[in-house]
């Protein structure tokens, strides 16, 4: 490997690394950001609320978790780049190719940890999504009489729900 291959290797792990860091920070961020606004919502003094302010986080989670997707597609195809045309001429640099190969043996040994992480896995956003989709149930079974827009909200929640479905599959997906 020359060194322009060595520089070029030595970039795209740091874009890697640089790639997990903004993800990581992009779930925490949109965790803490749905839980923050339905805590706005249960504590506010008016606890008579219409229920389409419990569609506000999908304001927050459909477009981070596009965002999630974005990093990990990124980083698997920065990732494939390197194994196939980097990697493979110089054995001694094998850092991708032996954090898939690391990753494959523990997964075989243990089908519940493999099952749970394949449900799990690259799946955050989803299961805000799921608390949120949840809490609009509770609250709209809850309610005595059901205006036009809280039937509205449910067909909306319910797409919100098939697009983050959609998403984290897809994501999931490209991640594997």
């Amino acid at each position: 490997m020359n060194e322009i291959d060595m520089v070029e290797y030595d970039y795209l792990r740091a874009e890697i690394n640089q790639k997990i860091e903004l993800h990581n920070k992009l779930i925490m961020f949109t965790i803490t950001s749905a839980v923050a606004v339905l805590a706005f919502i249960f504590e506010s003094p008016n606890q008579e609320h219409d229920l389409i302010v419990y569609l506000i986080p999908w304001f927050i989670i459909l477009p981070m978790s596009n965002r999630v997707a974005y990093y990990r597609n990124a980083m698997a195809k920065i990732s494939a780049y390197m194994i196939v045309f980097l990697e493979k001429e110089e054995k001694s640099m094998n850092w991708e190719t032996r954090n898939q190969q690391l990753t494959k043996p523990l997964e075989k040994h243990n089908i519940f940890k493999r099952k749970t992480n394949l449900l799990l896995k690259d799946c955050e956003c989803l299961i805000v999504g799921i608390a949120c989709y949840f809490l609009y149930l509770y609250m709209f079974s809850k309610e005595a009489t059901h205006n036009g827009y809280s039937w509205i909200g449910l067909i909306v929640s319910n797409f919100f729900l098939i697009v983050e479905i959609r998403v984290s599959l897809k994501s999931h997906a490209i991640s594997r």
